[in-house]
């Protein structure tokens, strides 16, 4: 394709500078406010969709992610205390000693119980396959844990602490060990998650901060562009009609009737200056005419 010469590029150009006269002042200044106008709503529903994803991945971050890894850390502190507890079964020689360990057991367990049951309300409402896998784990691990808890109190009640403390070192320890290993692991999934959130988030911010600068810059230039269109549309031909109408004053009544083809206020109001100055010239004519007259009379 070749490409326009600089002939035809001129008369598009002076095409669209007529095509922008033919429209009226008030059109002119409505279409400039109007096009600033629609950046703005533009610019506005933009931030507000923002805005809504960032609540979004910040309600995911405290209200889902946070409470999963809160629930998660009150199973550690549980498993870790029940650790401590059911060690202290195969420690103690005193019976109130014993009851109060296994009291504690109880108790703990009761707690893990609960998160356990606020976590499955909360994975059933949606998880991702890790979790899920995650938390299976830890599940299994429960499941084999538990009962070697009872076992243990069971012997050391009836006095075989040999055989409790063999099960709680051989079996029950590395449990507590993997049952915590695992646990760690589905709080850190949560911490990597909340990582990852908010490193979107903040990219989010910096590319908003960015696009608002930009519209900004681009309103700015946009106003410097409709301040000279006014000024050469506007304010220049008003000064011409102002020279005009000041050498109609002075007994000139020769103008620039250029601007009477403009179809705008300023072709209008170029259109009255002129009959004005076709009347004014009229009636010197006339004037004239009878003055000649009246000399040819009197002689």
């Amino acid at each position: 394709m070749r490409p326009r010469d600089s002939g035809n590029a001129s008369k598009d150009k002076e095409t669209s500078m007529s095509h922008f006269k033919s429209f009226g002042i008030a059109a002119r200044l409505a279409t400039g406010f109007g096009f600033l106008l629609l950046m703005m709503v533009g610019l506005t529903i933009y931030s507000a969709v923002q805005v809504e994803e960032i609540n979004g991945d910040l309600a995911t971050i405290n209200d889902v992610n946070s409470a999963k890894q809160r629930f998660a850390i009150n199973y550690r502190g549980s498993v870790h205390d029940r650790a401590i507890a059911i060690r202290d079964v195969t420690l103690v020689t005193s019976k109130e000693d014993h009851n109060t360990a296994v009291a504690m057991i109880a108790k703990l367990a009761s707690t893990y119980a609960e998160n356990e049951k606020r976590m499955a309300d909360m994975i059933a409402s949606g998880a991702s396959d890790q979790e899920r896998a995650i938390l299976a784990e830890i599940a299994a691990i429960q499941a084999k844990t538990n009962p070697l808890v009872a076992d243990i109190i069971a012997l050391q009640e009836k006095g075989n602490g040999e055989a409790a403390r063999k099960i709680l070192l051989e079996r029950a320890g590395p449990l507590f060990d993997a049952w915590l290993g695992a646990i760690n692991k589905f709080i850190d999934h949560q911490e990597a998650l909340n990582k990852s959130i908010g490193s979107e988030v903040r990219g989010a911010v910096s590319g908003f901060e960015s696009l608002a600068f930009t519209a900004l810059g681009v309103a700015a230039l946009l106003s410097i562009v409709a301040a000279a269109l006014t000024a050469r549309s506007i304010i220049g031909p008003l000064s011409k009609l102002q020279l005009s109408l000041k050498a109609m004053a002075e007994g000139d009544l020769t103008g620039d009737r250029r601007l009477e083809a403009r179809r705008d206020e300023i072709g209008m109001l170029a259109r009255a200056v002129a009959a004005l100055r076709d009347a004014i010239s009229a009636k010197a004519e006339r004037e004239a005419d009878q003055d000649a007259a009246r000399a040819i009379s009197e002689r």
